[in-house]
C-alpha cells in the first residue's frame, strides 16, 4: 500500500482549487505536441 503521493509539476501548487486543478496564469497545454512527444521518446 502506498503511503505518499508525490505530484511533479512546473505549476506552482498555491496555484491549484480545491480539487486540485490548476487555475494560474501561466498556459496549461504549452507542452502538447512536439515537446510532449520528445520528453516521451526518452
Amino acid at each position: 500500500m502506498l503511503t505518499y503521493v508525490y505530484r511533479i509539476t512546473k505549476y506552482d501548487h498555491a496555484h491549484r482549487d480545491e480539487q486540485g486543478r490548476y487555475t494560474g496564469p501561466d498556459d496549461t497545454v504549452s507542452d502538447h505536441g512536439e515537446v510532449e512527444a520528445a520528453y516521451l521518446h526518452r
